[in-house]
């Protein structure tokens, strides 16, 4: 699995970059903020909102969104899904599916939110996510983000608290 970490400003160099491969994005963006039209097929994007925040602020701001877990199994079913659909469920299409897979992950900036994305799922199946995290990396990958996805990736999602959010919206979508 190729993963390509970027900002909102180079996602587009970057798709473009992998074309005509078919990349997966998964697009994460603060809450309210514009859609990118990557010109793939949607079926191949999965759109996240939150805010880059590691805990909640009671009382600073009503509008809150924080990373949850349902947003981490959305990104583990979406990329699970993939795989699979590609694979026709063969365990070895499987794992030439994932050696191919070119993976694009951008938030805004490119340095906290999609990189701990793209740590917690090479840590999954790379079992190595040294390019995110420590002195030489560029990156400062949120821990919220990393450590939810990864339990959720791993299959122990019972363990990740539930996060309340301050409002009924629903801040992510498949497609």
């Amino acid at each position: 699995m190729k993963l390509h970490v970027c900002s909102r400003r180079n996602v587009l160099d970057v798709v473009k970059s992998i074309l005509p491969w078919n990349p997966v994005v998964i697009s994460i963006t603060d809450p309210r903020s514009e859609k990118i039209n990557f010109q793939i097929a949607e079926c191949n994007v999965l759109r996240l909102e939150f805010h880059d925040l590691e805990k909640d602020y009671p009382g600073e701001a009503p509008a809150i969104i924080l990373f949850t877990k349902e947003m981490a199994l959305t990104i583990r079913d979406f990329l699970f899904d993939r795989i699979w659909t590609d694979s026709k469920e063969s365990i070895t299409e499987a794992r030439r599916v994932i050696s191919n897979l070119d993976v694009i992950v951008h938030c805004e900036a490119g340095i906290s939110r999609s990189p701990a994305v793209a740590a917690a799922i090479s840590m999954h199946f790379n079992k190595n996510c040294d390019t995110y995290f420590g002195d030489a990396s560029r990156y400062i990958p949120n821990k919220l983000v990393y450590k939810t996805l990864l339990d959720c990736i791993n299959g122990r999602d019972n363990e990740v608290p539930i996060v309340k959010m301050r409002n009924n919206h629903d801040y992510f979508e498949k497609g």
